[in-house]
């Protein structure tokens, strides 16, 4: 049996969630969700407002945009297909990627092993086109576009949602997580923080089978 203080820092997961303009695909879904799901027409919180964050519970939280250029709609939409992000072959119009681990001290205690600290840290980075009108751009266009972006965003950070309650609840299980011996440790911590993320990928597919990938929530180009 170890005695000493561990640390060990285990990297164990990144994902992306993303939303195709067209044909987007079916995704199996998962029961047992971890947190309740995003209503379809609710705003996820924004990175500010996240509430109270716990001790031990680090958020990297990102957005960034990609440019795309047209007086049209149907150009838009070419330049959406041309140079929106890619995985795995397929390109999409908005991104949402996660990468999540977590750190932890632990040490022996009365008649086991317990840990001692832990963190848990979340990156997560949404991707977003980003459209200046030209001055030819009928006004008609602006504000179809314009909603087209708010619901983008709103089906995006609904995955960071989901993804950020998880991590909130890694956090909850791990901290308590005792074994009878420390060398048994860092494995039980991984065993638990993978079902986890586990329960967190189904959320997410769920989630976009629940919105269709965010058509129901009106995030297609062209409207």
């Amino acid at each position: 049996m170890s005695t000493g203080a561990l640390r060990t820092v285990v990297l164990v997961w990144l994902a992306a969630h993303a939303i195709a303009a067209a044909q987007p695909g079916s995704l199996d879904g998962g029961e047992g969700a971890l947190v309740p799901r995003v209503p379809l027409a609710t705003h996820a919180p924004a990175p500010s407002t996240y509430g109270a964050i716990p001790d031990g519970l680090r958020l990297d939280l990102d957005l960034e945009h990609y440019v795309v250029q047209g007086s049209d709609a149907a150009a838009l939409r070419r330049q959406l297909d041309r140079l929106g992000p890619v995985s795995e072959g397929r390109t999409y119009d908005g991104f949402h990627r996660y990468r999540m681990h977590w750190r932890a001290d632990w040490r022996s205690a009365g008649d086991g092993c317990a840990v001692t600290s832990l963190d848990v840290m979340l990156s997560s980075t949404i991707t977003m086109p980003s459209w200046t009108p030209p001055p030819d751009a009928a006004p008609q266009l602006v504000v179809d576009w314009t909603r087209f972006y708010q619901n983008l965003l709103i089906h995006e950070e609904g995955h960071r949602n989901i993804t950020v309650g998880h991590a909130r609840r890694a956090l909850d299980v791990l901290s308590p997580l005792r074994t009878p011996h420390c060398d048994d440790m860092q494995a039980a911590l991984s065993e638990a923080f993978a079902l986890i993320v586990a329960d967190a990928d189904r959320e997410n597919r769920r989630y976009d089978e629940l919105t269709e990938h965010g058509r129901s929530q009106h995030a297609v180009w062209p409207p």
